[in-house]
């Protein structure tokens, strides 16, 4: 809609057609201008989820016992929402949230092939159009490592926002 009907934004590549040199500005300003929708239909897809999650566990933070208290101690209200409720409402949303990249980098396969921008999914895709499988399986490795360190920076994100849980702790 915003590139075919409107034509607001570009469809599709990286840089304008038929275009041989920019000045830095010039060619950074196009860049931007062609990243536009893509990056917008990422973003948007990936971190739907994670506000909905805030959302919801903000409202069963409300009515916990220690916000109340925060309350009865005379804080003001901003505080006690972020202070002590968002902090403890985070852990199920930054979850959701690494949940939500992994799910744009799976994503940015589908995005690159629509709108022609070169990069591991559009490799992806051609790797395995043209049955070439070490190039798809190497695409595929370094896909699923990329999750496997999200998820470790997950753990990580766990403790700097809940002291309680530490690493190396006995089960």
């Amino acid at each position: 809609m915003f590139s075919y009907e409107l034509g607001l934004f570009p469809s599709g590549s990286m840089m304008p057609a038929f275009t041989s040199s920019f000045g830095w500005a010039g060619a950074v300003t196009n860049l931007l201008w062609h990243m536009t929708l893509p990056v917008l239909s990422l973003a948007l897809v990936g971190w739907a989820g994670p506000m909905l999650i805030m959302r919801t566990t903000m409202q069963d933070v409300v009515d916990a016992d220690y916000v109340d208290f925060a309350r009865a101690q005379g804080y003001d209200e901003p505080t006690v929402m972020t202070r002590f409720g968002a902090r403890n409402a985070l852990i199920p949303v930054v979850t959701q949230g690494i949940i939500g990249i992994a799910f744009m980098i799976d994503g940015s396969v589908i995005v690159e092939t629509v709108f022609s921008w070169p990069g591991i999914g559009q490799l992806l895709v051609n790797a395995i159009f043209a049955k070439d499988l070490p190039t798809a399986l190497a695409a595929f490795y370094t896909l699923g490592v990329l999750i496997v360190v999200l998820r470790l920076i997950t753990d990580v994100v766990y403790t700097m926002i809940d002291p309680r849980i530490e690493f190396g702790g006995e089960a």
